[in-house]
């Protein structure tokens, strides 16, 4: 953060420099150019005085007042130059501030000017991306909380018939409650997503073994993956971490759940924890949908869902939150998928074996 103060701190005085090195350059060119035009007018006769019939303080008059008078013209110029740069972007952030994030400028082909040019347009891309993908969550997330709703809807008014078979019941009990906990999972993704972006200081960390942590969410997950009789290749050492708990728990919870929903059917997930160099990196490996070199760039993004896993049930928060926790523990989060295999590696600091 320090550099980049340093950079900015150095750029403006570069900048302050610049110009009054050009306002001192037009004060002095615009004497030599009235001294020059004089003498020419007087070598060639073209304006013929006599210098002795003039006093000193006449010379110098017309002599400053030549200078002003072009020097007030080329100071304007210039003034139009650079205050044009100014009103493109004036006129830029406004249309930005009005929701038209198709904007883009180009104030000039100057080192400078280039990299305003780069910050503005980069700035009107990463806005327009973010308005896409809120645009999309909320008609994805409207959807998904709707069609729960009126499954619940629907199967409670088919309940209040009295004409209903007791297996009839229990089928649209079982509806129901599968529903409600549909409903209650978005709600609760909503929920933590909103707490974790809050969260700027780290708390409540302590020393725990994160081996037996994620044991126990793949118990917690069991009917998920033996529904769709995975392989689990579950074999490693016993670590220990100083995070906190509940967070990582999140985050564990979250990658299995999607390396579950993206495995095929009698496919395997790998668990692997290894240590090197006191960090603990954490990979969970699975067989299925393989993620592109576009999405790898964007499924951390909040409401991102490429358009392989709009067929899967989810919100397009998991991961984001998954991110968030990582970056406040001050550890990493890579992603790669070929052949087949997609593979999540979190990179924990502060870790030991037990």
């Amino acid at each position: 953060m320090k550099t980049k103060d340093l950079a900015h701190k150095s750029r403006q005085r570069r900048i302050t420099a610049i110009f009054a090195l050009s306002v001192f350059l037009i004060l002095v060119g615009t004497m030599f150019l009235v001294g020059v035009a004089g003498y020419i007018l007087m070598a060639t006769d073209v304006m013929h005085i006599e210098i002795s019939a003039l006093s000193d303080w006449s010379i110098w008059l017309i002599f400053i007042l030549s200078s002003i008078f072009l020097g007030t013209i080329l100071s304007y110029l210039m003034a139009r130059y650079i205050t044009r740069a100014v009103n493109d972007v004036a006129r830029g952030m406004s249309r930005l501030a009005a929701g038209d994030f198709d904007v883009r400028i180009n104030v000039g082909k100057s080192e400078e000017a280039q990299k305003l040019n780069d910050a503005f347009n980069t700035l009107a891309k990463e806005l327009q991306s973010i308005q896409l993908l809120r645009s999309d969550f909320v008609n994805e997330f409207a959807h998904e909380f709707k069609t729960p709703i009126v499954s619940i809807r629907g199967f409670a008014e088919l309940l209040s018939k009295s004409n209903l078979s007791e297996e009839q019941k229990k089928e649209y009990v079982s509806v129901i409650l599968e529903e409600s906990v549909r409903l209650s999972t978005l709600a609760e993704n909503s929920l933590s997503l909103s707490r974790v972006e809050s969260l700027n200081i780290l708390t409540g960390v302590t020393e725990y073994n994160v081996s037996e942590q994620i044991r126990a969410c793949l118990l917690l997950l069991e009917n998920k993956w033996s529904v769709k009789n995975l392989d689990l290749k579950v074999d490693f050492n016993e670590f220990a971490v100083n995070a906190n708990e509940e967070l990582l728990k999140q985050v564990w919870i979250n990658l299995l759940d999607n390396a579950i929903k993206f495995s095929k059917d009698g496919g395997v997930i790998e668990i692997n924890l290894k240590m090197e160099n006191n960090k603990l990196s954490v990979s969970i490996i699975n067989e299925g949908i393989e993620i592109s070199e576009y999405d790898k760039t964007k499924i951390f993004d909040k409401f991102y869902r490429s358009e392989k896993s709009k067929f899967i049930e989810g919100s397009g928060v998991g991961l984001a939150i998954v991110k968030k926790i990582v970056s406040l523990h001050g550890g990493e989060i890579a992603v790669n998928s070929i052949d087949g295999k997609t593979c999540f590696t979190v990179t924990l600091k502060s870790a030991k074996v037990i």
